[in-house]
């Protein structure tokens, strides 16, 4: 008897502890880090405003025969057989090299609809050589894509791993939800001339910075931001430069500083709480 007794005093001690344990871990998540408070891991982030379009590429270019020996993308300078002036030459003609800049003069949704429905030219000459350094892509753009003439931009080419840096030369009038965008670029790789009909990706600007929940950001007297963080259950406060914000995702993006008291990736921002204010220690 004497040892059921003490068997079962000892279970009873475990369950009481047991229980204890269960409150207090109930306690912590209901309170967090103390008076309710929630916080979040910083970490970096890189966002990109761009749209998809399609086109064309456009050169100056026509079908001329490509000197023996000479690989695709070979640069001649001009009197090499019968060049006029310096060119890029190509072993394989598509058909329309009879496309020519002077084409996309006051392009508009209609005019590039009859370029794109063209049908091809046969040439016998075997190859072709493109002058000049500059070329243009006209393309089909999304008439609630925000297009600004004279402005930069990059574009990414299917199939392409990297973009290329390219000017909106012009945007015409919308017509049945469509704007037609002439782009001029400089990019002369072989790989680049070669394009001709091609899905794009314009990229009209980059963020790079730290992610916080909108809830995170506080604003001072002087209109400055800042949030909290915890650091060894202490809160701090610290500025921040609010380079990025999208609302209806409900976050933002800050500057990365390289200053020793800057917000860094991994840091815990305090996304809500009672009464937060710095140096509060979080029990």
């Amino acid at each position: 008897m004497r040892k059921t007794g003490q068997s079962y005093l000892l279970r009873f001690a475990a369950v009481a502890v047991f229980l204890a344990v269960c409150a207090y871990a109930a306690a912590w998540l209901v309170n967090g880090l103390g008076g309710g408070v929630r916080t979040a891991a910083v970490h970096s982030c890189e966002l990109t405003e761009s749209a998809a379009i399609e086109g064309v590429a456009v050169r100056t270019e026509e079908p001329l025969p490509v000197p023996a020996g000479s690989a695709d993308g070979t640069r001649l300078p001009a009197g090499t057989d019968g060049l006029v002036r310096p060119a890029v030459c190509f072993s394989q003609t598509d058909g329309y090299e009879y496309l020519a800049p002077d084409m996309l003069d006051g392009l508009t949704v209609e005019s590039l609809m009859d370029i794109l429905s063209a049908e091809p030219e046969k040439t016998s000459t075997g190859g072709r050589a493109v002058y000049g350094f500059a070329w243009y892509f006209a393309a089909f753009a999304d008439d609630s894509v925000p297009l600004h003439e004279g402005g930069s931009c990059e574009i990414l080419f299917d199939g392409f791993e990297k973009s290329t840096a390219a000017e909106i030369i012009s945007v015409s009038a919308a017509e049945n939800g469509q704007r037609a965008l002439l782009l001029r670029l400089t990019a002369g790789s072989p790989e680049y001339l070669s394009l001709r009909r091609s899905g794009a990706e314009i990229i009209f600007s980059r963020y790079s910075g730290l992610e916080l929940p909108l809830e995170a950001v506080h604003t001072d007297g002087e209109g400055n931001n800042f949030v909290y963080i915890s650091t060894a259950g202490i809160v701090r406060s610290l500025d921040v430069d609010i380079i990025y914000t999208d609302k209806a995702g409900g976050f933002c993006l800050t500057a990365q500083d390289a200053s020793f008291d800057a917000l860094r990736e991994g840091n815990m921002v305090i996304v809500s709480g009672k009464d937060i204010y710095e140096g509060k220690v979080l029990g």
